[in-house]
């Protein structure tokens, strides 16, 4: 039986937005990963409190809130850009890096992965934002919100925008345990107080 014939094809550039898609899953692997990367985030703040918050055990919701710093009005538009951040401005200054991020890559690929909303406070000011993101972490809603000093961080339907991964979190959600991780994540920063919670789909 002779074998199909090999089918060639033009190499082609992949189009912006798949790859930044593609690339936002190799930064935010699974659940775990999305809470860590935004309770370092918290800690990086000066949170000293950082409440994970758990709707149908991740599938729905992941909100992270804290009492750090909040966020300057001046850095609402590259929050959520790729490779922007405040911890790092060239490759030297990893040597002295004392953060937990500095790649400015986990709120941009939170954001091609997910829909993002941020509702923040900064100390200096008299009232806090909530902030809507499209895909590609540009903002896309920006209202006055009421709330003390600190960032809360929305991510519903994670992983939505790949229907593959997405259907796999979906399946193996029950079985993944985050506490554990975030804890150990605060391990290096201390009196931090944590609080879980985990609301069921009750459908």
């Amino acid at each position: 039986m002779e074998s199909p014939p090999v089918v060639e094809k033009t190499i082609k550039p992949i189009d912006c937005r798949s790859v930044h898609q593609i690339c936002s899953g190799q930064v935010v692997l699974n659940l775990c990963t999305a809470a860590k990367e935004l309770v370092e985030n918290s800690l990086d703040a000066g949170a000293t409190n950082v409440d994970v918050k758990l709707k149908d055990y991740g599938a729905d919701l992941i909100e992270v809130s804290d009492n750090g710093c909040g966020v300057e009005e001046d850095n609402f538009a590259g929050l959520t850009l790729k490779h922007y951040t405040s911890k790092i401005q060239n490759f030297s200054d990893l040597t002295n890096v004392e953060t937990f991020g500095f790649r400015g890559e986990a709120l941009s690929s939170l954001c091609a992965l997910s829909n993002v909303s941020i509702v923040t406070c900064h100390k200096s000011a008299n009232i806090g934002t909530r902030l809507e993101f499209g895909h590609s972490g540009k903002i896309t809603r920006r209202v006055p919100f009421s709330r003390p000093q600190g960032t809360t961080v929305s991510v519903q339907q994670l992983f939505h925008t790949l229907p593959v991964r997405h259907k796999e979190f979906q399946r193996n959600i029950k079985k993944v345990r985050t506490s554990p991780l975030v804890i150990n994540t605060g391990r290096k920063k201390n009196r931090i107080e944590y609080n879980f919670i985990t609301i069921l789909d009750q459908q």
